[in-house]
């Protein structure tokens, strides 16, 4: 997750999905995860993939800051 962090302050968006997504396969419902994944696939591209991942962490944790706002872009 510390590593995704760093790499999407980088724009390198390909590889702080990859981070984050192993973060989640150690622990799923980890809500911050999804919001920087989704993060890093709107930045990649991925509006579909993006928002999956917005949404799960909408659903994980409610008063996440920035979700809603993220996903009405």
């Amino acid at each position: 997750y510390c590593l995704g962090n760093s790499l999407l302050m980088q724009a390198r968006y390909a590889e702080a999905a990859q981070s984050y997504r192993t973060a989640l396969q150690i622990k799923p419902r980890f809500a911050k995860a999804h919001l920087y994944l989704g993060v890093a696939l709107l930045q990649a591209d991925d509006r579909p993939g993006a928002e999956r991942h917005l949404r799960t962490a909408m659903e994980l944790d409610p008063k996440l800051p920035g979700v809603k706002e993220l996903l009405s872009r």
